[in-house]
């Protein structure tokens, strides 16, 4: 069982999640979906983030829309955060959502990045 430890920079709130046995990764997932780029943060609970928090942190630092919703695929009714546009190529410091979770804690290894819009 392990522990891990993370800081939420903008409140300065420390979060203790305990981790038991192996942990699905964070997914951010780039997709079109009705004809716009989206991002789709999904996993996030697992790690000690709440949905509302999440979003509302992630709307103020890459300023965009953001907002949470049931995940479609899902039966367990877990959330994903859908932010507008995509935040992941072409990005660089505070506007590079990967970074955004590193500096929160958690290891390039517990995320999944994948784009699955046509080029």
């Amino acid at each position: 069982m392990n522990l891990l430890t993370r800081v939420d920079k903008a409140t300065g709130k420390t979060t203790s999640v305990q981790i038991k046995g192996t942990l699905a990764p964070l997914q951010i997932q780039v997709m079109k979906r009705q004809g716009r780029v989206t991002t789709v943060v999904t996993g996030f609970a697992a790690y000690g983030f709440e949905g509302k928090e999440l979003s509302d942190t992630l709307a103020k630092r890459m300023k965009t829309n953001c907002f949470v919703v049931a995940a479609a695929e899902s039966r367990t009714g877990s959330l994903e955060v859908c932010l507008l546009g995509d935040w992941v190529a072409k990005r660089t410091g505070d506007h590079h959502l990967p970074s955004f979770f590193v500096e929160c804690g958690l290891d390039k290894s517990m995320i999944s990045v994948e784009s699955r819009t046509k080029k």
